[in-house]
């Protein structure tokens, strides 16, 4: 019976066998390292991908905050300008006018519009003996009289000629002349200039004849091309000294101005009241109207317009700050023709075209050789990737505007859209008409 149990708890024999084992190679087969590559080649293109996304819209969103910058700086000083806008009758009696304040927009010789008006002197509406300073008199009434604090703004002339320097001298009277202009030679054809003239008005040296290089010009109002000894803007250097660059970029400046008759500022044109100066839209658009506050007769004040308020556009293109990868271009070989008379303006398909304002369906045409060209287009046919200018779809679609002409440009010529900013301004100054 033991004999029995231990028998029965006794564990089984273990049969050992020896087998051989083959010892594995270390590395990767042929088909593990394409997959391995594969999988590489696709995360890293994904990567690049996302990369060049991203990079995208950083350079985007840069050119869109630059080019906003650059808009707030022009709009926050012309709304200091023009919230100081004086008119003929600012502060003076009906019968003591100054007819030596204006507001006029025009054209210059390149067809771009400037805008030209006179404002106060903020520092001389504090200190009436700022508005005296210059004018040759004894304002303090010194004992004995003294005019040294009186000297500012210093003449050419010495009339009569007794040597002294204080009668040579003219007061600013609290106010001066503002000019905003659009480049002032073939090197800065994209830079909003801000020019400031003090005293106001014309008033030429007696007896003196300067050559006609040297002429200073005596008011940003005397611009006779006929005449360059009575042009302000005669000679680049002569308007550049009286100038600043108020911002770069920028592809077009214009200005809207509203009456007592205007309806809508839209550009519809130049419509025309009872009198044939008395402007019913917002002009001056269309080339070569322009607003000038004595539309009436000259010496009649009564019959000057100032406007009520003041539409300012502009377009700015930041892209010497922020290049474009691909900029948009005429799809045309060199030796191919964009007619004067197209409708369509073709873009090649790999063109990133920039998001555009329908409000303001415009796009610049570079042609150096020719000349440039602005275009309103109807619409963007995506089909055959090309601006339409389709007076069916918009009635005001046309080529050459914004004082351009249609012109043939020949090439894949640089296309430019931009971004557009509009705002209005007060004119605490506006002033309707009398009759």
């Amino acid at each position: 019976m033991r004999t029995a149990e231990i028998a029965e708890h006794a564990e089984p024999m273990r049969t050992t066998h020896n087998k051989r084992t083959t010892p594995r190679r270390a590395g990767f087969t042929l088909t593990e390292m394409l997959v391995a590559t594969a999988i590489t080649i696709i995360f890293g293109s994904m990567a690049v991908a996302t990369l060049r996304y991203g990079s995208g819209l950083w350079r985007g969103g840069n050119r869109r905050g630059l080019a906003y910058d650059k808009a707030t700086i022009i709009f926050q000083q012309l709304e200091d300008d023009l919230g100081a806008a004086r008119n003929p009758f600012w502060n003076r009696d009906a019968d003591a006018w100054n007819p030596d304040v204006r507001f006029y927009v025009d054209w210059d010789t390149s067809a771009r519009q400037r805008l030209r008006f006179v404002r106060s002197i903020s520092e001389h509406t504090l200190n009436p003996r700022l508005r005296q300073a210059g004018d040759g008199q004894d304002n303090d009434i010194d004992v004995p009289p003294l005019a040294d604090e009186e000297w500012y703004n210093l003449r050419d002339d010495d009339d009569p000629p007794d040597g002294r320097i204080d009668e040579d001298l003219r007061a600013l009277g609290g106010m001066c002349e503002v000019a905003y202009l659009m480049g002032l030679d073939a090197t800065d054809q994209y830079t909003l200039h801000r020019a400031v003239l003090g005293p106001i008005g014309y008033d030429e040296p007696v007896g003196w004849v300067p050559p006609p290089a040297e002429y200073p010009g005596y008011s940003l109002f005397n611009d006779d091309p006929g005449n360059i000894d009575n042009d302000v803007f005669g000679t680049a250097q002569r308007i550049r000294d009286k100038a600043v660059a108020l911002a770069t970029g920028v592809l077009h400046f214009e200005v809207r101005c509203w009456s007592q008759y205007t309806t809508t500022w839209d550009d519809i044109g130049w419509a025309q009241w009872t009198l044939s100066y008395v402007p019913e839209t917002c002009g001056p658009v269309t080339y070569p109207v322009v607003w000038d506050s004595r539309m009436g007769t000259v010496n009649n004040p009564h019959d000057d317009m100032f406007p009520r308020a003041v539409m300012a556009v502009v377009v700015v293109d930041p892209s010497e700050q922020f290049p474009e990868r691909r900029p948009v271009r005429l799809d045309l070989l060199p030796t191919e023709t964009l007619l004067a008379a197209a409708t369509i303006i073709p873009i090649p398909p790999s063109s990133t075209i920039p998001t555009f304002n329908p409000a303001w369906p415009y796009l610049l045409i570079e042609d150096p050789d020719n000349g440039n060209e602005w275009v309103r287009y109807s619409h963007f046919d995506e089909a055959t990737s090309s601006f339409r200018v389709d007076p069916l779809v918009d009635p005001r679609a046309s080529r050459g505007v914004r004082g351009t002409v249609p012109m043939d440009h020949t090439g894949p010529r640089r296309v430019r859209i931009g971004f557009t900013f509009s705002r209005v301004f007060y004119n605490p100054a506006g002033k309707e008409y009398w009759g």
